[in-house]
């Protein structure tokens, strides 16, 4: 009875059969294995990252034990069958391997792009994370399908040269029609990087002008001005334009008064009246004590330089303009007076005219 048992399993038709019929449970035990023992390890880490790309490797990694399996029962058969069929046999084997490849690709794709997104993403508040993941995750897919394509081909002998070409020079076309489009994009993609501002931060460009950060889309970026006319702006000149961004790394923002006062002016007590109005304007910081600076001796006047800090830079103007009142209202109760410059405008008259002029009847000064 052994004998005749050890006959029927040296058959390799029943060693395929049982291959085929274990490459389940197989499958199974390895998934149990890595679950178990790998997914313990990767709850004690910190980050999700792990535990998503385990539960993204779940199915996938169960298939391809499947395939190897049997594989290993087709090889088995060797000589069996027919080369033909074992030739069918093995490129589908092949064919389904990459397809399950491209989706567990697919799948480690989708999972970092969704870390990405919760753990950082959802941190800003600017909406060109949104915008630009699944443009991303898109792009990447295509990118993953045509490598799955072009390996199948390779695989079975076709000739890919001429379409990685013509893919190449389609890809050079597209990019020099949309050269400015894509540049824009990256730029999209730098500033959500490196964040340089957010949504709702107080921008000042190198040529003046200042706005509040409305939108920050994957081409360009919205900033409202003081006029509350919206300025739409390509990324790509943001991204190499010089910025005063007044809401980072802080909103203090420092006030500065520069005021003359006339020669002969007692300087203690213009800089007394200074610190006292920077106290009475309630935006300005009171912890962060305003200072007064006697700063030049000016042509016609002696300038002072007042400093303070606003906690919110929004404030900033209300204060500037408190301030001015303030002070102009304190010097002209205390006679401090601010001077203006004075000119004294020689004109000179050829003789010929001052001759016409004495022979009229305007009056000459002696």
């Amino acid at each position: 009875m052994s004998a005749d048992f050890a006959e029927l399993w040296r058959s390799p038709y029943l060693q395929a059969l049982v291959l085929v019929l274990f490459a389940w449970p197989a499958a199974r035990l390895f998934d149990f294995v890595l679950i178990r023992w790998v997914a313990r390890l990767a709850r004690k880490t910190k980050s999700e990252l792990d535990d998503a790309i385990l539960a993204v490797m779940h199915r996938p990694v169960m298939l391809i034990v499947v395939l190897l399996v049997v594989r290993a029962a087709v090889l088995r058969l060797g000589d069996r069958i027919h080369p033909v069929a074992v030739q069918y046999l093995e490129g589908g084997i092949y064919v389904i391997g990459v397809v399950v490849g491209v989706m567990l690709a697919h799948g480690l794709l989708r999972a970092v792009l969704d870390w990405y997104a919760a753990e950082l993403a959802r941190r800003t508040q600017s909406k060109v994370d949104d915008k630009f993941l699944p443009l991303l995750y898109k792009i990447g897919r295509i990118f993953v399908a045509l490598t799955g394509a072009m390996v199948v081909l390779q695989h079975f002998h076709f000739n890919i040269a001429s379409l990685v070409v013509s893919l190449g020079v389609g890809s050079l076309a597209v990019g020099l029609a949309a050269q400015d489009t894509i540049a824009n994009i990256i730029a999209g993609f730098l500033i959500m990087l490196d964040k340089p501002f957010r949504i709702g931060d107080r921008i000042e460009f190198s040529d003046g002008t200042v706005g509040d950060v409305v939108d920050i889309g994957l081409r360009s970026t919205k900033i409202k001005n003081f006029d509350h006319n919206v300025i739409i702006v390509p990324n790509k000149d943001l991204v190499n334009e010089r910025l005063v961004n007044y809401g980072y790394p802080d909103f203090v923002q420092t006030v500065r008064l520069r005021v003359g006062v006339a020669y002969g002016s007692d300087v203690a007590k213009v800089k007394r009246l200074l610190l006292e109005c920077a106290r009475q304007v309630e935006s300005i910081d009171k912890e962060d004590e305003p200072v007064v600076r006697f700063i030049e001796f000016g042509d016609s006047s002696l300038n002072f330089l007042l400093l303070g800090k606003v906690r919110n830079y929004r404030d900033r103007f209300a204060a500037v303009d408190a301030l001015h009142t303030l002070v102009d209202k304190r010097f002209a109760e205390e006679g401090i007076e601010i001077p203006f410059p004075h000119r004294t405008v020689l004109h000179r008259v050829e003789d010929a005219e001052l001759e016409k002029l004495r022979k009229s009847d305007v009056k000459l000064p002696s």
